[in-house]
């Protein structure tokens, strides 16, 4: 009889597991259900709002290198004064120490410091540039 006992609870007990991962079984497949409803939800919901605001990123795109090439034609104006300063220096230079007529001649009012400085800056906007792929930076790497 202990013997049936223990059977009848055995069964009892696999008939409500049974019924248990059912239910978990069920409930799973509903949840995998809803989620797989909200990706594609979400995955559409991407899709409009790139393709709403595709145009605005276009046109960020495009204003940001003429940006870039502003700056890029700026920094090479810069570059071309610097190199017209140094080369007035040097030319300066050579006039008063190569005896030319006794006297030095300032061509430029700039200071050795002020050029300096100016070379500092136009460095630390080459460097900036640096930090991104820039075309400006292959068109000074040819000079």
């Amino acid at each position: 009889e202990s013997v049936q006992s223990c059977e009848r609870s055995l069964n009892q007990l696999e008939k409500r597991l049974s019924a248990q991962v059912e239910e978990l079984t069920s409930t799973v497949a509903s949840v995998k259900i809803k989620v797989d409803g909200q990706v594609d939800r979400v995955a559409r919901l991407a899709d409009r709002v790139e393709t709403a605001h595709e145009p605005g990123l276009a046109a960020l795109r495009s204003e940001f290198l003429q940006a870039k090439s502003h700056e890029a034609s700026e920094v090479q104006n810069e570059l071309s004064e610097l190199r017209a300063k140094i080369e007035a220096l040097r030319d300066s230079e050579e006039e008063a120490t190569g005896g030319g007529g006794g006297g030095r001649h300032q061509i430029h009012q700039e200071t050795p410091a002020e050029l300096k400085e100016a070379l500092a800056k136009v460095r630390a906007e080459i460097e900036a540039l640096c930090k991104e792929d820039s075309p400006v930076m292959a068109l000074i790497d040819e000079r």
